[in-house]
């Protein structure tokens, strides 16, 4: 009888504690030595199912990235209702209290990270263009005559005050900002009349 392929499952495992790491160390600090014993595995297995650690950190953005995309697909589905702007900036903004600052703190040192992984840079360049041009094609459900520089300038608006409140939340300060934020973001798409 064969042997059950564990390549899925230990994947997950050492990208969960590739993670813990990049919380506890900061990308640059968290050596595969380090990984290892976070996720309970002698380093020679870690590489035998991830690779050296250039290919564990463009896995652990493919993660990220499939995640935001995951984001992505149901904001493209999500209702407009009666009110499309507020119901878009609902959608982006509302559940910044719930994000975990751990998982910002992973995607802010895959962002800063970028320069240096050319193919990590790409992928998280493709999410902000795409999740700019998703923003800019909803902003047409509610201002169908804007042009259309127009509304990626104002959707690009919006990703800049997402992405910075986003950078709050390990501060605590959610409530009252995000509330800043998203009036910011609002107001933005009312310049589109």
């Amino acid at each position: 009888m064969p042997r059950p392929d564990l390549t899925e499952q230990r994947t997950e495992q050492i990208l969960d504690a590739f993670e813990r790491c990049v919380v506890k160390y900061g990308l640059d600090g968290s050596s595969l030595e380090k990984i290892g014993n976070e996720a309970g595995m002698k380093r020679t297995i870690l590489r035998h199912y991830v690779g050296n650690r250039e290919e564990l950190i463009l896995e652990l953005a493919n993660r990220v990235v499939e995640q935001w995309n995951e984001q992505l697909r149901l904001l493209r589905a999500a209702p407009a209702g009666n009110d499309p702007a507020r119901a878009l900036i609902g959608y982006l903004f509302d559940d910044m209290d719930g994000q975990s600052a751990d998982s910002i703190l992973v995607a802010e040192n895959l962002i800063a990270a970028a320069e240096r992984y050319p193919e990590v840079g790409k992928l998280m360049r493709q999410y902000v263009e795409d999740l700019t041009r998703t923003i800019s094609e909803r902003l047409k459900l509610v201002h169908p005559n804007s042009k259309r520089p127009r509304r990626w300038k104002i959707a690009y608006g919006i990703v800049a005050i997402l992405f910075n409140d986003a950078s709050l939340v390990p501060l605590g300060l959610c409530s009252k900002y995000n509330k800043a934020a998203k009036d910011c973001a609002l107001l933005l798409v009312d310049t589109l009349d």
